[in-house]
């Protein structure tokens, strides 16, 4: 069984390191992406495996700009926003 890969924009380590283990206690993997860009190519490159992306919608992480572009990639995919500030 391929696993459900989660696509993860954010730049905290402790949060990806907290979705990472309930991640793959569940059989999916976790994809981090530092900035917008590299989101943007992980979904260009890979978006057929993407099952659901989680951004962090801080100004400085673009996830504004992630949020208008995932549907250009991929139609019907999950999208979580969360935000610390």
């Amino acid at each position: 069984m391929n696993p459900h890969v989660i696509l993860l924009l954010n730049a905290d380590p402790d949060v990806e390191k907290a979705l990472n283990e309930v991640a793959s206690q569940r059989g999916h993997e976790l994809v981090t992406a530092r900035t917008a860009a590299e989101s943007f190519r992980i979904l260009r490159d890979d978006a057929k495996d993407v099952k659901l992306v989680i951004i962090d919608v801080d100004p400085e992480m673009h996830g504004v700009a992630l949020l208008t572009a995932v549907a250009g990639f991929r139609e019907n995919v999950p999208i979580v926003a969360v935000t610390t500030t």
